[in-house]
This record gives C-alpha cells, structure tokens and sequence, in this order.
C-alpha cells in the first residue's frame, strides 16, 4: 500500500473519530439537560397532584373540626341524644359534604355513633368491619384518649381498606370554646374512589390514577405522606418520582404514597406530555449535521497541505534512493531541498552510502588479509557443505595430510574418517546443525599415506540471517597425535600404578605373593621376560679371610621365569651379574639392546642371556640391599619411556620399605615378647607370692581370732588386736597384689550375673559406715530415677570400685561429707550385644541368654568428698600403680597406691572409664563432652524452692566446693527394663512432708527421692525455722536428723510435741551408727528411726507403714521397737539360749553359699559362737591343718572338694583310731538331701550326725548339746595320708530322715520367724535375690546343653539355699530335677530334654511366687 493512500486513511480515520467523540459528547450533554428539564416540569405536575390529595384531606379536616367542636356534639357523647342525630346527621349532610364515614368514641375507646354513606347511590351502608382494626385503643386514630394532662391532638391520612383507600380525619370533641376536657374522638372518612379521582384530575387538570402497591414494589426507599402543609418541589426529592416513557409523546410519572402507619400502600400516577423531549431530539440532529460539515472541510484541507509538504518530497526522496540502488554506485548522492527532517534523512542516507563504501574498501583489504592466513596457517581451515562435502581447503592439508586441496573438494569427510569415530563426527553435524554453538570435537582421520592419525577440530556453522538455516561449516582442525600419545602413556602410567597399589595395599596377601605379583606385573609393563628381586650379601667364605678385599654374592628372593630355568635361593657371584652395574649407576639401568647400550662385555652373559634390561637397586635403611631387575633374552623394538623407569623406582621403594617394615616389625614383636614374658614372669611371681602369703596370713588371723576368745590382760588384749588389724590390712594389700597381678596377666575373669544395683550400694556405703560415724562424716547417696533397678555384670568387682573409692574418700576426709550420685544413660539400640558382651567381658560365655527383656545402659558413678583435695600437679600420679600423690600422704594415711590403679582397669574391664576432678583441674581418662560445670549441675540436685535451699544453688557450690570428686563408668545390661520399684506410689502422692536437717546434701537426697515418690517436701535446715513452718503450715509426716548444731533431734521433737497441731504427727529420726542413747525417745512418740546413711528401700517401707496406718518394726541400736502411729510398745524377742556359755566349742562353718552362710553364722552368733567359714573341702582341710575345731557343720555339695570327700580325708588326717576318738572334730552333715541313701553316704564318709537344710534353731541347739570340746593335747596330724576304714557309726540324729514334702503355703512362717529372730531375714533374702538368678540361669545353661553334670550342683544349690527361706514347693522341684541329674550321671545317660525343660517350667513359675512373696515379707519388715 503506498504511502499516500496510508495518509488518506490515517487521516480519515482520525476525523470520523474526532466526529463520533464530538457527537457522543455533545449528545450526553443535550439529552442529560432536557431530562433534567423534563423532570422538573413533571416534578410539578406531581406536586400538583399531591397538593390536590392534601386539599381534600384539609376540607374532611376543616368538616370534622366544625363538628368536634361544638358544644351539641359534646353532650351528645354522654345524653345520646337522638334528636342531634336527626338534625345534623340526615343523609343530605353526608351528601353535602361528601362524607362516607361519620363516627363518634367515647374515651373508653367505644364507637357511641356510627354511620357509613354511599355518596353515588345515597343511602345509608354499614361501617366496613375491616376497619375495625384501625379503631383500636393502639391506633393512632385514637391517640388522643390519652392521660387528661395532655393536649388533645388531630389526625389525618390514608387507610387503605379492601373496598377503597379511605381518607379519614380525627378529632378530638371539645365544647365549642375548644375547652375540654376531651369527651372522646371525632372520625370523618371519605373514600378515595375513581368518581373522587376523576375530581381531583378536573382540579389539576392532569391525567391522575391510584394504585395499590403490589408486593415487588413495596419496599420503594422514598414515601410521600399527606400532610397538613402544601407540597413544593424542593421538599420531593428527584428520586421519589419515577419516570416511564411510553412513546415519545407520554410518559408516566408515578411516586409512592404512604398510609397512616408510614407504610408504602399506594401508587399516585400522573400521565404527562413530551414536548421537551422532542424539541432535544430535533436540536441533536442538527448539531450532528453541522459536525459532519465541517469535518469533511477541515479533512481536505488537512490532506492538501501533507500531499504538497510531505508525500511529494519523500517520493523524490524514494526515487533517488532506488536509482543508486539500481546503479550499484556508491558515489551518487541525493538532493532534497530544504531545512527540515527530510532534508536531514538526505544527508544521513549521502553518509551512509559514504560509510558503505569505505566499508567496502576495508572489506575486501581484510578479506586479503584472511586469505593469506588461511594460505598460510598450520591448521587446516575447512568449509563443509550441511551434508558433510569439502567446499574448501587450506592449503595446510598438504602438511597435515599429504593431499592437495582440489583432491579434497567435493569429497565428503567421512571418506577419510576412522571408522570407531564415524559416531562421533555424526553427533558433532547434529549438534552443529540443531544448535547455534561452537564445537571442538576429537577422531583419527586417514593420512594419503594410509596412516591414521588424530585430529581435533573446532567446527562452527553459518547460517541464514532471515531463514536460520545452516549454509556452510566452517572448521579449523589441528594434528594432536603427540599430545594423545602423551595422554595414552600417562593413563598407562596411572594403570600401572593402580596395578601396583592394588598390590600392595591387599592385606589379604602375605608379602611373598604380593612380590611375585609385583615382578608378573612388571614383566607385563616393560615387555620383559624375566624378573628378578636379588639380595647382595657378603661371601660367608670371604668374611672369614683376613684379606681386605670383600667378595659379595647375588642371591635371588624372588623370580618369574618363563621356563623356571632360575630358581629362588639360586647364589651367583656378583661380577658374574649386571647387579653390580646397576648398583654402580645408582639411577635405572636399562637399555633395549645390549648393543647399542655402550655397554663392554659382562660376565653376566654367560649365566643370563641378556640383550634388554632395566634395573634399579633397593634401599633398605639407607644402604644397598639388592636389586630389582627385569631383562629378555630378546631386543625390543620400543624403547623405555619415562613411565616404566618411574614405575620401577616405585617398586623397589615399596619392596625396601616392606622389607624394612618387616626388619622393625620382627624387631619389635621380639622385644614385646621379651617384655611380655618379664610382665608375665612378674605376675605370676607376684600371684605365687601373695598366694603364698595369704596362706600364714589366714593361719595368723585364725590364731588370734581364737586367743581373742580366751582370758587376756588388758595389755595382752590390746596386742592380740594390734596383731589381728595389722593382720587383717596384711591381707587387704596381699588381695591388692593378687588382683592387680591378674589384671596385668590378663587373668581376671569377670562374672556376669543379674544383681540389684541399689544394693550394690547399699551394702558398700554399709562397709564404711562405722569408719565414717567415728569421724562424724555424712554419707549419702543418690540414685536417679532413670538408673535401672537389676543389671546384668560382676556385683563384687562394682562394689569392689566403690568400697575402694569411698574408702579414699572418708580416710582423706576430716569434715563434712561423702556423696554417693549414681545416673544412667541408656546406649542406642544399634549398638549390638555381642559388641558390648565382647568389650566389657571378654572372658564371657556368649551363649548365656536372659529371659528378661535387656537394653544397654553407661551406668556412671560419682563419689564427691569435702576433704583434703588433689593438687593438679598430683593428679598426673594418682592412676599409676605402686604410686601416691606425694610421700606425705603415704607417711600420713598410709597405702599401697594399687588401689585407684585397680579399680581403673576394672573400670575399663567392664567396659567404663574412670576419672577424677579436684580444684578445676582434671586426670585419668573423662570423657569427650565432660564439662565440670555440667558435672556439677547434674549433682546440684535442689531446685532452690522454698525453706532455705538458695544456698545449694550451683555457684555457690561452685565457689565453696572442696575436696575432690572421683568418677567412674560401666557398661551394663538392664534386666529389670526400668520397672516400677516402687508398687504403692499412690499412697505417697499428694503427702506432705518436711524434712529437717543440717546438711545440705542430705537434705537434698530426701527431698528429690520423696518428690520422685509424688510427696510434697519441705526442706529446713534448724529446728527453728521447722518449728516457723509447722505453726503456718500442716504436713502429714516429718523427717527430723537427730545430731544438728543449735537444737538436737529429740529436742526439736520435744517441741513438736508441744504444739496443739502436731500432738499427732508422725516423726521419724534419722541417727548415726555410735550415736546418742535413744532410749528417752520412747517417752516422745517417735514414730520410727533410722540409721544413716539412709537406704531408700527403708525410708519406702517406712513411709508407707506410717501413712498406710499399718505397724512397723524399728531398730534403734541394739533394741527392737514396735511402734504404731498412736502408741509404741516394747516387743520381746524370743530367747535364744547362748550355749557358748555352758558349751564353747571352736565350730568350723562349711558352705559354699552365701545365704546358708548366713543363716548359720547368725543362728551361731545369737548362740554366742564364733564360727569360721570355709567355701569347699580343700579350705576345710587347711583350716584343720591351721588349728583344731570342736565341730565341723559340713555342706555335702561343694565345688571342687564336696562334704563326703572332706570327711573321708579328715578320716586319713586323723589316721589313727584312739587319735581319731579324742582330736578329730565332730562332723555334722548340714545338707538339703533327705533321702536314705544320702544318710548312708554320710555314715560311710565318717560324718558323726546330720540335719537337715532349712537349719533351725532348735535343730542346731540338739545336735550342738551332744558335742564336747577336745582335750587340750599337743597332738600331731600325720603328714601322710593314710587309708581309713570307717567304723559302723549310726548317726543319733532325732529327726527322721524323710524327703521335703510341699507345704500348701509359698513360704513357711516358722523358717521366716526364725531368720526374723536372728535378725537375718532381710540380709539373707537379698543375697538369694543376688544367687537364686544366677543358678537359674546355670540351670537353664545346662538343660540346654544336655549338660547332667553341670545341672546336678545347680539344682541342688537352688534346692538348698530356696529350704533355707522355706520356699519348699520350690525346693521340691529343684530336687526333681537334681534325681534326674544324678540317675542320668551314675547311668551315664544323656539327659532328657523335655522332662528337664518341664520340670524347669515349673521351677520358674515357683520361683517367681516365692520372689514375690519374699518381696512382700521385706515390705512388712
């Protein structure tokens, strides 16, 4: 389209909308002025209307105004009198006056007078009776029967009733004066019909018609109402009136009326003339012909003027341009005319056509320059065709390539192209073509002379500026074959030296296969056929010479030979090989013939047909040690490259590194060796020794335990017990000595058995108690809720570690306090048990299994003291064996300095670590994260809530804190899986309780473990402060320490005691092993005492009978109370008569179970005997040959030397018959057996009587009354053992010898009382809870296993020490399983799974009833 008709358009266009925007602006503006003229002017026709309605309700008003207020009307409410009615009431009045309703109410709201008229018909109606509801006292008809006090007021308005709206008019009736007061209401009403209508329209002289308002339309938001005052047009809004065109002739104005309540009832219309609106229409059409006109002239105009400014001369413009375009000559130029744009498009075309051609010029300059670069150049510069053809060459290709550049052309390139590479060039065309990149690509191309060689080429392409397509390729392509030469022997380098790592780095091959590998290697590498590893050595014959001249020999470590024709251990002579060049050259040798080498002749030929060769020598610590050669007996025709010499170097460094390695390794293993066995030596003198010793040893304390029980001087009584304390710390450090030679020997074995962790510590703070109470020193303890109750480990080694500890502690502690805090962390899960078993118990068997669930927990143990401390310059000494912190301590205290070594490596033996903290500084092994802040948090165990606790917040103790702290951690198994320990927490909930004591750390302990309980605890640190609190506060039970500074326990209780609210609160008092009497407490009221430091299970027990109301036992020294909650009285304990008295006799206890150990030494004990204890026959036999006894209670099972065993070799001691009568002791079987043959292996063995497991007291005291004491005679036991034949002695035993027949309860009572008589029952039934696990566990193994001889000894243990408690249902099925043990021993038969696993069944349902029981007996106790 030319640029003329373009303009025409543009400009057409632009006047048709100028045009229609002027029309539509001006039309909006015309037609919103005539309506709004238009709506004035109907705006008055409607006021018309409106004021014509008011007009008529203004005469009804004026009617109704002349008839209310009259004085005839006014009497006529009360006298009715007919002849008002007659004379102002006749239907020409209604007539007259146009009314239809006429009626008269009385101030009660009653119509008096009512009449209804039809003006059209004329006569008299009835009242309608719809308005009935508009007369009511509520409408606003009647609002003036109001209160007499206020005025009387008019109404007026519309009604709009079913037959007809209704204009109706009230008044009130007054007399004629308008005085009052009010007689009632005057209403007049006037139908608004069509005939009133037509009237009204005759008075406006508009078109007017009423409506109903149908139910779309009722909610119209503007209402007109009739009122007394004319209507104007300001007072209508322009809203209020809507506007309906019909035609363009009439229109319809139409505005709602509303009724007397205000609600929209009635349309008012009035149809009204348009002329206004037709006079706007004509004005618009002119004004739209006169816009046309004139845009019709200015268009012309405007295109005149552009044609002969603009279009003329750019056609001049655009007729030069193509001529110069046509012509192809740069040097025309344009001429316009004038100062304008177009004049300046001129000039800046004339430079432009200048620029071109200077372009041109430069163009083709460069294109020459290009030219004779790519003549030039050493890279081959191409041009392909997108099919791949040569469209160009430079003339490179004659070097590259040998072939001219017309040879090339027209030939496509995968002619030429290696075929494996062909894939390549493909992807390079198809990424070439898809994408605009450049691409460096990399393939081997055929040379003319056939070779193939590599070339790297970088390939662009060109392409279509309007279409995009590719038209050439343009690529510049270089000969990198040295460059891949390079790259292939490097990557052969790193294979080889990945060959030769993976080869030395196989610990899975010893270092003769891995050095024929390394030679098999190197012959694949270098190409060779031989590979020789050689040692130099010097001639054994030669070294004897005196001669000063040295021979050395080659002789061969390691070979591969094609044929085998060399052989390792083969020995030349050195001049006879090339090793001596090769050492000589101190660098590679090698050459790939021997006679271009330059090489003169070597022996060597002779024994090794060399003709290629590369050698190095090895160097082991700094000096030749051989070398390290690879030859063929044939050249090569490729020379070595620098890769093969560097990887040779590697091989002899490795193989004199690993020669040298192994020089020192067999170096060190032999001084370990010679190390070990002196450790060894050392440990087993040291265990021989104190072995030794401890044999004396036992003999001595033996001896002066007997002279202690005999008549002694004061000054003899104080030696003996010198000599027996000096005794008894002789044999603690022997027992030092004997344990740390087998830990160093590696000979310490630990068990690995189910205990209970609380009295693990319990029983250790036991040990210390009396040492601690003698330096008044405070011991307490604390274990975290969170720390498992059973754990599965080597109870005597932990309380080993404790006992050793705390024994440090209280000796270095003058002052204060020892603290106890023991937590747990439970390990993770993936931690596997064998890995755990495996570190912590190395010696244990892996088979054992638990029937209780396990998890794995690092159970750590502090115990802090208040003493003297540890200087950090100390601290490096303290874990060394045979070592103290300084010589004054020794001199001071006294010690070996083992213990702390010892307890260490059981620390780490159970799979822990141990370490200390003293003054800041640390030593021993503390864990990674250990921070002695946190340390000192997690022991800070007071919240600091209440009573005086602010001073135990953490910093202060950490700027009072003295002493040390010594930690220590193992890993152990839970078998108890956190249960509950405690069964009736319920009871303790809610309860609260105030504790008084002066020392912080106690306080602490009772407070958290009686908030653990669910107690509310208060804690006060004096009596006064208590006594402040128990006025202002109530507690169900206190906890009072009997030994503070200011006011003592039974003072404070005293005081207690006086106030009105505490007459009845329970005390409990907490003493001191050696403390005060207690004796006056029973005059207070105390309702139990303990002693510390306190056990938990006690202060349970003894919480819970107290505010469970239930009776408890207390013991308070030696004395035992029975106290309840409202009174305490004194028990008297069975008497047990002390027969040592009447009847001393040395008695010899042997029994290999703690708990009968126990039982009998207690029953011995409150009898006034002091009895010895052996574990087996072999103790019985050396205690006999250390000192003679009376009577000898002998177990019949024991390990290693059984009781029948025992007596036999007591028999052959005694040998003859008259020393047998007067020296040998009386030998009483102590056994769970009660079978016949059993008492018969007792006679034969030459046992004297017998009883039977459980032992009671009345048992014991029989048997005891028969013995006698030994004549004092200074007799020797004969040395040698000789045979004895047993006489025919009939035991005098009272007891039948009957088996063990189940009683219906769990426990017998009688076996209970007795060991509660002798004060031995909760001691005893906890070592059972420590050994009856263990043996059930043994019992288990063994059925499993099939194992008869194993399972007899068990069962029977189990059997014996369940009696002793009087679990006999339980001891009875031990003793089935024990028969069948021993049938299938003496028959020699297999043991019978499943009879043995049935029995065990029910073993274990037993034994649970009877745990449970005896749980319950520790409660009640």
């Amino acid at each position: 389209m030319k640029l003329r008709k373009k303009t025409l358009l543009i400009i057409g266009a632009a006047l048709i909308g100028l045009i229609v925007a002027m029309y539509l602006t001006a039309s909006m503006l015309l037609v919103h002025d005539f309506r709004h003229l238009e709506s004035r002017y109907v705006r008055q026709d409607v006021v018309r209307a409106l004021n014509a309605i008011n007009d008529d309700l203004d005469s009804l008003d004026i009617i109704a105004q002349d008839q209310a207020k009259w004085d005839d009307t006014y009497r006529f409410i009360d006298a009715h009198n007919d002849q008002y009615v007659v004379s102002n009431l006749v239907d020409t009045s209604f007539t007259d006056l146009r009314l239809n309703l006429f009626i008269l109410i009385n101030p009660q709201g009653e119509i008096v007078f009512s009449k209804g008229f039809d003006l059209q018909r004329h006569q008299e109606i009835p009242i309608p009776s719809s308005l009935s509801s508009h007369l009511t006292l509520k409408s606003p008809l009647l609002a003036s029967l109001k209160p007499s006090d206020l005025s009387p007021i008019a109404i007026q308005g519309i009604i709009v009733l079913p037959e007809s709206p209704l204009l109706v008019v009230a008044r009130p009736i007054l007399t004629s004066t308008a005085s009052g007061p009010s007689r009632g209401i005057l209403i007049l009403g006037r139908y608004l019909t069509g005939t009133e209508i037509e009237r009204l329209a005759d008075i406006t002289q508009l078109s007017l018609t009423v409506d109903s308002i149908t139910q779309d339309t009722e909610n119209h938001r503007f209402l007109l109402f009739p009122q007394t005052q004319p209507y104007t047009e300001d007072i209508i809004a322009t809203q209020a009136i809507r506007l309906e065109s019909l035609n363009t002739e009439m229109a319809i104005a139409s505005v709602p009326v509303g009724d007397l309540y205000g609600q929209p009832k009635l349309f008012l219309r009035v149809k009204v003339h348009r002329p206004i609106y037709k006079q706007g229409q004509t004005t618009l059409a002119y004004f739209t012909l006169f816009l046309f006109v004139v845009g019709l002239v200015f268009g012309g105009i405007t295109l005149l003027l552009i044609e002969k400014l603009v279009l003329s001369r750019l056609t001049d413009l655009n007729t030069a341009v193509n001529e110069i375009g046509e012509s192809g000559n740069l040097a025309l130029r344009i001429d316009v005319n004038g100062e304008d744009e177009l004049s300046s498009l001129a000039e800046a075309i004339n430079g432009m056509l200048q620029a071109l051609a200077d372009a041109q010029s430069q163009g083709q300059e460069s294109e020459q320059r290009y030219r004779l670069m790519a003549e030039n150049s050493t890279d081959m510069i191409t041009r392909h065709s997108p099919e791949g053809v040569f469209l160009y060459a430079s003339p490179a290709c004659r070097t590259l390539l040998g072939y001219e550049p017309e040879e090339l052309v027209g030939k496509a390139l995968p002619y030429f192209i290696y075929p494996d590479d062909l894939d390549v060039i493909v992807k390079a065309y198809r990424i070439i073509l898809q994408q605009n990149v450049i691409y460096t690509i990399e393939y081997r191309i055929c040379h003319k002379n056939g070779d193939y060689i590599w070339f790297e080429t970088t390939s662009s392409a060109i392409r279509n500026s309007t279409t995009g397509s590719v038209q050439e390729i343009i690529g510049v392509s270089r000969d990198i074959s040295e460059r891949k030469q390079r790259e292939q022997q490097l990557q052969d380098s790193e294979a080889s030296i990945r060959s030769l790592y993976q080869i030395t780095s196989c610990q899975d091959l010893n270092f003769e296969t891995r050095l024929q590998q390394i030679l098999e290697l190197g012959c694949t590498k270098f190409g060779l056929e031989y590979g020789i590893l050689s040692q130099v050595t010097l001639d054994p014959s030669s070294a004897l010479e005196l001669s000063e001249e040295k021979n050395y020999v080659y002789h061969i470590i390691a070979v591969v030979s094609p044929n085998d024709s060399i052989q390792k251990g083969q020995i030349y002579k050195l001049e006879d090989t090339f090793c001596k060049i090769t050492i000589q050259s101190k660098q590679p040798l090698y050459f790939e013939s021997i006679k271009f080498s330059g090489l003169s002749f070597c022996p060597a030929y002779k024994n090794f047909p060399i003709e290629a060769y590369m050698g190095t020598p090895v160097i082991v610590e700094g000096e030749v040690y051989g070398t390290l050669c690879f030859w063929s007996s044939q050249p090569l025709s490729d020379p070595f490259q620098a890769v093969d010499r560097d990887l040779l170097k590697l091989m002899a460094q490795w193989i004199g590194g690993e020669i040298e390695r192994q020089e020192t390794a067999t170096a060190l293993a032999k001084a370990r060796d010679q190390a070990l066995a002196a450790t060894r030596a050392k440990s087993e003198f040291l265990a021989t020794m104190s072995h030794e010793i401890r044999t004396p040893m036992n003999a001595v304390i033996g001896m002066t335990g007997l002279l202690l029980d005999t008549p002694l001087t004061p000054i003899q009584q104080d030696f003996v017990e010198t000599i027996r304390s000096s005794s008894d710390a002789l044999l603690c450090l022997i027992n030092d000595i004997l344990d740390f030679s087998k830990i160093e020997s590696g000979k310490l074995d630990l068990e690995n058995h189910p205990f209970n962790l609380r009295t693990c510590i319990e029983e250790s703070l036991d040990l210390l108690v009396t040492k601690a109470a003698s330096k008044n020193l405070d011991l307490v303890y604390l274990i975290d809720p969170c720390t498992p109750n059973q754990i599965i480990g080597d109870m005597a080694r932990l309380r080993q570690i404790l006992v050793n500890l705390l024994s440090n502690a209280v000796k270095f502690t003058e002052s204060g306090e020892v603290v106890v805090s023991v937590t747990a962390e439970k390990l993770d899960d993936s931690i596997s048990e064998q890995e755990i078993n495996g570190e912590q118990y190395p010696h244990q068997d892996s088979s054992i299994r638990y029937p209780l669930p396990c998890s794995y927990y690092e159970i750590k143990v502090a115990v802090q003291d208040t003493g003297i401390g540890i200087s950090p310059t100390g601290m490096e000494r303290l874990f060394q064996s045979f070592s103290q912190v300084d010589s004054s301590i020794n001199r001071q205290y006294g010690g070996t300095g083992l213990g702390l070594a010892i307890s260490k490596r059981l620390a780490e033996l159970m799979g822990g670590q141990m370490w200390v903290e003293s003054q800041g500084a640390t030593a021993g092994d503390p864990p990674a994260n250990f921070k002695l802040e946190q340390s000192l948090d997690s022991f800070c165990l007071l919240d600091g809530e209440g009573g005086d606790e602010e001073e135990n917040k953490t910093e202060k103790i950490k700027k009072t804190r003295k002493g040390s702290t010594f930690y220590f951690t193992v890993l152990a198994q839970s078998c108890s899986n956190l249960s509950s320990e405690w069964s009736t927490l319920h009871e303790l909930a809610g309860k609260r309780l105030l504790i008084v004591d002066d020392n912080s750390s106690s306080r602490q302990m009772l407070k958290l473990q009686t908030q653990a309980w669910g107690m509310s605890s208060q804690t006060v640190k004096n009596g006064a402060r208590a006594l402040d609190f128990l006025q202002r506060k109530q507690f169900d039970v206190a906890i009072i320490e009997m030994q503070m500074a200011a006011m003592d326990g039974l003072t404070l209780a005293k005081q207690i005691r006086q106030l009105p609210s505490c007459q009845n609160l329970p005390l409990i008092l907490l003493t001191s092993v050696g403390g005060k009497n207690l004796g006056k407490s029973k005059s207070i009221e105390i309702a139990a005492c303990l002693n510390k430091p306190i056990k938990q299970s006690q202060l349970y027990n003894v919480l819970i009978n107290i505010l469970g109301g239930e009776p408890l036992e207390v013991h308070v020294q030696s004395q035992t109370y029975l106290h309840s909650r409202n009174r305490g009285t004194l028990r008297a304990s069975q008497d047990i008569p002390l027969l040592a008295e009447k009847l001393p006799l040395r008695i010899l206890l042997a029994e290999d179970h703690l708990v009968n150990q126990k039982v009998a030494l207690q029953i011995l004990q409150r009898m006034g005997y002091r009895a010895d204890v052996a574990g087996n026959g072999f103790e019985v036999l050396e205690a006999l040959r250390r000192q003679p006894y009376d009577v000898i209670l002998m177990d019949m099972q024991m390990p290693e030397m059984d009781g029948l065993e025992a007596s036999r070799q007591i028999q052959k001691l005694y040998g003859n018959p008259q020393k047998s009568q007067v020296m040998r002791p009386r030998i009483i079987a102590v056994t769970a057996n009660a079978m016949e043959s059993d008492r018969n292996e007792c006679i034969n063995a030459g046992m004297d009587d017998y009883i039977s497991k459980p032992i009671r007291m009345e048992q014991l005291i029989q048997v005891l009354s028969k013995c006698q004491p030994l004549q004092e005679l200074a007799v020797t036991l004969d040395s040698e053992i000789t045979n004895y034949k047993i006489s025919n002695v009939v035991l005098n035993s009272p007891y039948p010898l009957t088996l063990i027949t189940a009683d219906h309860t769990i426990l017998d009572h009688k076996v209970l009382q007795g060991l509660r008589e002798v004060e031995a029952l909760e001691e005893v039934i906890e070592i059972y809870f420590d050994t009856a696990p263990e043996l059930l566990e043994a019992i288990a193994v063994a059925i499993a296993n099939l194992d008869a001889q194993e399972l007899q000894p068990a069962a029977h243990s189990l059997k014996s020490i369940s009696g002793t408690l009087g679990a006999f249902n339980l001891s009875e099925q031990c003793q089935k399983l024990e028969l069948l043990a021993r049938h299938c021993n003496q028959a020699q038969n297999l043991l019978p799974q499943s009879e043995s696993e049935t029995i065990y069944a029910q073993i274990e349902i037993e034994f649970e009833k009877v745990k449970i029981a005896l749980q319950e007996e520790l409660s009640r106790s």
